[in-house]
């Protein structure tokens, strides 16, 4: 699945759009990015606090191509997450 992210669109080709892409990562909904198919050792990832690092872009006619590193917590299983 893709996400629509239609302010780091908007900011695409200003010095915003880094910012505004981080920001709309931030705020999708859990279960949007696929998160769980990197944790391999157990555990489930913990969504609410991802950090976001853009580590380039590129582009073509129909989409804006970003490679971003997503930063997360994994919580153990049976543990509640504060």
């Amino acid at each position: 699945m893709q996400a629509r992210l239609p302010n780091s669109l908007r900011d695409w080709g200003s010095v915003a759009f880094a910012e505004t892409l981080k920001d709309e990562l931030q705020d999708l909904k859990p279960g949007t990015l696929p998160l769980l198919r990197c944790v391999t050792q157990g555990g489930l990832p913990n969504e609410r606090d991802l950090k976001s690092m853009l580590l380039g872009t590129d582009e073509t006619q129909q989409s804006i191509l970003a490679r971003v590193g997503v930063f997360f917590f994994r919580g153990q299983g049976g543990l509640q997450l504060r």
